[in-house]
């Protein structure tokens, strides 16, 4: 071969094979109509899940409802309401306020003691839709339902209160969104105590440390953080929920602790 002769002629892989660019084409329009296919599968399981948990949510509230009226012969009425990033929040308080005086034509206490979090990822983990969990099913929701109430808890000199939490006291590892949601309650609460004496409201914050579902599901999914964090207070145990915490809140919603 001379000088003069030709280049090696280079082939691509497409042209060794036989394919062509329509085919290739083809070929990557299928993975992405079956990883497409792939992601609507998956978020129909999740629909799937997040109603069957809806749906043992409320059978809980129905049973609970069952219990109380027929062991304490008094009536219950249960709304379904959430509080999120998403929603007209001022509209879904005033509605759960509105179908409560047409129920009961009063109300006397506000408690606010919902709270969702995504407990055990740290600060430099946390995503923005996961410290708004925190902040609007418990800062906001607080905030949005005692706007809501001030006008009747004004006309029957009645009480809020409202949870948080040692997790926003002590700083808690892996709760930065509950910590600050729970510090943002306690600060909310304050001014509320200073504004609304006045009109004889008092508002108090409680802090339990009380074993519940949640606590044991935090437990069982984040044993390090748990371990690092929850401590077994002085007295030995962690609180009863309804024997210990339940009743610290009947008595501060009762006349006699309207100095506190």
């Amino acid at each position: 071969m001379d000088k003069h002769s030709q280049q090696p002629v280079r082939l691509s892989a497409d042209m060794v094979s036989g394919q062509s660019d329509s085919e290739n084409e083809c070929r990557e329009r299928r993975n992405e109509i079956q990883k497409m296919e792939s992601r609507i599968l998956e978020k129909e399981e999740n629909l799937d899940r997040k109603s069957d948990m809806l749906d043992k949510k409320m059978q809980s509230i129905d049973d609970a409802k069952a219990e109380l009226e027929k062991n304490y012969k008094v009536k219950v009425l249960t709304i379904v309401a959430d509080i999120n990033a998403g929603a007209d929040n001022e509209a879904v308080a005033n509605m759960v306020v509105a179908e409560t005086m047409k129920k009961f034509k009063r109300i006397d206490v506000l408690i606010n003691n919902a709270q969702a979090s995504a407990s055990g990822v740290t600060l430099e983990n946390h995503t923005t839709d996961q410290f708004n969990l925190a902040m609007y099913s418990g800062l906001y929701a607080s905030f949005y339902y005692m706007k809501a109430c001030y006008p009747y808890l004004k006309e029957t000199q009645g009480s809020v209160i409202n949870f948080a939490s040692g997790a926003g006291l002590f700083g808690n590892y892996g709760q930065c969104a509950y910590a600050a949601a729970k510090e943002g309650i306690r600060g909310l609460s304050r001014v509320a105590a200073t504004e609304w004496a006045k009109d004889n409201i008092n508002v108090n914050v409680v802090c339990p440390l009380a074993w519940t579902a949640q606590l044991e599901k935090f437990a069982n999914e984040y044993p390090d953080a748990f371990k690092a964090n929850v401590k077994t207070p002085p007295i030995g145990h962690f609180g009863d929920s309804e024997l210990e915490i339940g009743r610290v809140c009947v008595q501060l919603a009762s006349p006699d602790f309207k100095f506190m």
